[in-house]
């Protein structure tokens, strides 16, 4: 089993908080005007996305060393949708996008090992818990494309 401690802390004069895990830090804010908030750093919403995106990235990395793949590009975009009162993340898709060094890399088998990986950990553990989240969709296997409710 593997912990992390991830600390926040408000950050004085402001309603924002600085966010760190050892030397790594973000700044946490709601939107200008919206509770007190001053558009200082990542709201709530914006930090999921990154967490899902940088989940998947990470995982896209390992996938392809132990394939002995080099990746030379890593694109992802995360969309997280939003809905209800109060608002609750209900889904979100990445658009993938890699190319390797290796012009005859399997790429296609990169990306399904990875949405395999994100079933298997981050699903069964993490995402069970996220109150209202019902899918997430990741594009990549035609023309590096997939899509799925996960």
């Amino acid at each position: 089993m593997t912990t992390m401690t991830v600390k926040l802390r408000g950050i004085p004069d402001t309603e924002a908080s600085v966010g760190w895990a050892g030397a790594h830090s973000v700044v946490v804010d709601r939107p200008e005007g919206r509770a007190g908030g001053q558009g200082l750093g990542f709201n709530g919403g914006q930090l999921l996305g990154v967490a899902i995106g940088g989940c998947f990235c990470n995982d896209l990395y390992y996938v392809a060393h132990e394939m002995g793949i080099r990746l030379s590009s890593v694109a992802v975009d995360v969309t997280v949708t939003f809905d209800g009162d109060p608002l609750l993340a209900t889904s979100a898709d990445m658009q993938v996008a890699i190319e390797a060094a290796d012009a005859n890399a399997d790429l296609d088998a990169v990306i399904e090992r990875t949405k395999a990986t994100i079933h298997r950990e981050q699903f069964n553990r993490s995402w069970s818990s996220c109150q209202g989240f019902s899918q997430i969709t990741v594009p990549g296997l035609k023309d590096r494309e997939f899509r799925g409710v996960m």
